[in-house]
């Protein structure tokens, strides 16, 4: 690449930025073009709770002021503190979301091995989850078609 070629810049997963993804949305109010009332900033808090791409994304979003106001010669700590400070926060919740995914894994693993009677009284609340959600469902199957690939020589 020659030094006057733009480099490619990544793109975007387009769902981020389209309901009920809020990106867009967040750009915006970093920008300074938008100002939420007590229901919208109420609607952004509870999809921020929920949505750990969209926390992933204001974390990005937030890096890059940061940065901006470096290269612009100003004082980086209102972004820098804020950043810091969702960070945190994002981690905590990932923390929290993680734990379940690691007893899918482990119910898995007991599917895979132990089969699915010792398997179900081993994960009895889980078992009975995975039977209603489809989502969880889907989780499982795969991680049991990835462990069952895994095992084929």
């Amino acid at each position: 690449m020659s030094n006057h070629e733009p480099a490619p810049s990544p793109k975007a997963d387009p769902d981020l930025l389209t309901a009920p993804h809020i990106v867009s949305l967040l750009m915006e109010l970093l920008a300074g073009e938008k100002h939420p009332d007590s229901r919208q900033q109420q609607h952004i808090m509870s999809h921020l709770t929920e949505c750990e791409e969209c926390r992933t994304a204001l974390i990005v979003l937030l890096g890059a002021a940061r940065d901006a106001d470096r290269f612009c010669g100003l004082p980086e700590t209102a972004a820098t503190d804020l950043l810091a400070r969702f960070a945190r926060i994002h981690r905590a919740l990932t923390t929290l979301e993680y734990p379940e995914y690691e007893r899918m894994g482990a119910y898995a693993e007991a599917l895979f091995v132990r089969g699915k009677e010792v398997a179900d009284r081993s994960f009895q609340q889980l078992a009975s989850h995975v039977e209603q959600c489809s989502t969880c469902r889907t989780v499982l199957e795969a991680t049991l078609a990835f462990l069952a690939q895994e095992d084929t020589p």
